[in-house]
């Protein structure tokens, strides 16, 4: 039996310390923590390593396998050192993979602003598309990555139908 570097499959999470992979239903659940011993306060600038608290984020990621992932982060909360900051304490920040107030990674928002452009519609970035057996013959199909990544959400279920040769273009 060999063993895959997680790693290797999802090469954004190389910051972080995975605790634990399992399947869900019909997903992925990786367990991970932040292992920085200091971050940065986005009100001043300064840096701080005293901790206030710490708190789980679950996030949305891209999809692996055709499955979707969900991240469960692990993050800190840190007193701001500067004396003259409006902040007191701060969340810290993954680069590259968390934005503040986010429910996606940085990864996963890329795709969805993909595929928000590729349809041309600012109402697409909340796009969600049944499986094939949901949706007419008639409708656009997303790849299985993109279904994997948005396939779960409480979004409703939106069918795209595909244009017709005999119709002006939907564009």
């Amino acid at each position: 039996m060999s063993f895959v570097n997680l790693a290797m499959l999802l090469p954004h999470l190389g910051s972080l310390r995975l605790q634990r992979v399992r399947l869900v239903g019909s997903g992925l659940r990786v367990e991970a923590a932040t292992v920085s011993e200091q971050a940065t306060c986005p009100g001043c600038g300064l840096v701080s390593d005293r901790v206030h608290s710490h708190y789980v984020r679950h996030l949305a990621d891209t999809g692996v396998g055709g499955r979707e992932v969900r991240l469960d982060l692990t993050v800190r909360r840190f007193f701001c050192a500067g004396v003259h900051c409006a902040r007191r304490t701060f969340a810290e920040q993954v680069s590259q993979l968390t934005t503040r107030h986010g429910r996606r990674t940085v990864p996963a928002a890329d795709v969805v602003q993909a595929v928000a452009v590729a349809l041309g519609s600012a109402s697409a970035s909340v796009l969600v598309v049944g499986s094939s057996s949901d949706c007419p013959q008639e409708s656009v199909q997303l790849g299985g990555t993109t279904r994997a990544l948005l396939g779960r959400t409480r979004y409703p279920v939106m069918v795209v139908p595909r244009p017709a040769a005999s119709r002006t273009p939907f564009w």
